[in-house]
């Protein structure tokens, strides 16, 4: 449906507007925008869940297009590049103040709140560890039923937790929270100590687990 690119997230941004519209995704699919922007003017228009239902034509295609936008920069695959982009935005920012960048920022942010598991306290960031690779397997499990090769972490039976998680804040979290510390020091001082305890326990597993 979505042609391999983003499918996750052009999925949810897609199921979200169909919800919003009360739609169904087989509707919306064959649509343009013009037209899901006439269900705005039928009876749909008040649906409960249209958050958008009293907002003008023009402010609904800007507001859709920049959740879109925000959505997609979710993905795993832009993370790096949107960490370096926005380590390059710091002179900008020094020199205009944080409007200049005030949309990348929340853009940013939000693929921040969508890898923060690692960045929560305990017992929070076990809990969210668990959930996310229990969702993970399940994914191993089916394309395993299906026999397509099975994604990196999403194998139950060869994927060992604490070891991932080390890779992943080491890798991918604390850079980014710390890209994230140059524009909102409180992250340095509240954020940043956490994810270290956090890489600290996920290390004495792995040491336990191998002398296991």
């Amino acid at each position: 449906m979505y042609n391999d690119s983003s499918v996750l997230e052009n999925w949810h941004i897609a199921y979200a507007f169909a919800r919003m519209l009360d739609l169904s995704l087989s509707e919306t699919s064959i649509q343009s925008n013009e037209a899901l922007i006439a269900k705005l003017n039928n009876k749909r228009r008040k649906s409960e869940h249209n958050i958008l239902c009293n907002v003008s034509i023009e402010d609904f295609n800007t507001i859709r297009g920049l959740m879109i936008e925000a959505v997609l920069h979710t993905d795993m695959t832009k993370h790096f590049p949107m960490v370096n982009a926005t380590k390059g935005m710091l002179q900008l920012y020094e020199e205009e103040g944080a409007q200049a960048i005030a949309w990348k920022g929340l853009i940013y942010m939000l693929h921040m709140a969508d890898i923060s598991g690692q960045a929560k306290p305990a017992p929070l960031f076990s809990k969210w560890t668990h959930r996310c690779m229990e969702e993970f397997f399940s994914q191993g499990d089916e394309e395993s039923a299906l026999g397509l090769p099975i994604s990196p972490n999403c194998d139950r039976n060869l994927t060992k937790i604490p070891e991932s998680q080390t890779g992943f804040i080491k890798f991918v979290v604390e850079p980014a929270y710390q890209v994230l510390g140059l524009y909102i020091p409180r992250v340095q001082d509240e954020i940043l100590p956490i994810i270290t305890k956090n890489y600290e326990h996920w290390m004495k597993e792995t040491i336990q687990a191998e002398g296991d």
